[in-house]
């Protein structure tokens, strides 16, 4: 087992969950990546918010993946979180805190917000 990792398998292991809680934390993970990659795709021809999706939902579904496969969502999250009226960095930076120290989080973020622009296009944009 990775203990350090971006997957919800990872974080019910350092929460110390076993039997259904674990596995409930890994389907409910693995949910929300498979809906965050369909809803994107059926709703989005943006190649970098499918792209986001993919790599996304990707990690929410497998069981076992290494921190850096976090990065390249590291610069599309920060992106997607930024406030038009707050300060873009302030966003930037508090996001790479999150994914550092939290990866499952981050990753299960991003998951949560593609699922919402899909639903209000108008309410995240990346470009």
């Amino acid at each position: 087992m990775i203990v350090k990792g971006p997957t919800p398998a990872t974080l019910a292991y350092r929460l110390g969950l076993e039997g259904l809680p674990y596995a409930a934390i890994i389907a409910t993970g693995a949910a929300i990546g498979v809906v965050a990659a369909w809803r994107t795709f059926r709703t989005s021809h943006d190649p970098l918010l499918r792209l986001t999706a993919l790599v996304a939902g990707s990690l929410l579904v497998t069981p076992y993946a290494s921190p850096y496969e976090v990065a390249p969502l590291v610069p599309l999250g920060s992106v997607m979180l930024m406030d038009r009226n707050g300060s873009p960095i302030l966003w930037q930076l508090g996001f790479l805190l999150i994914a550092q120290l939290l990866q499952p989080i981050a990753v299960l973020g991003i998951a949560v917000l593609l699922i919402w622009r899909s639903i209000d296009p108008k309410a995240i944009s990346i470009r």
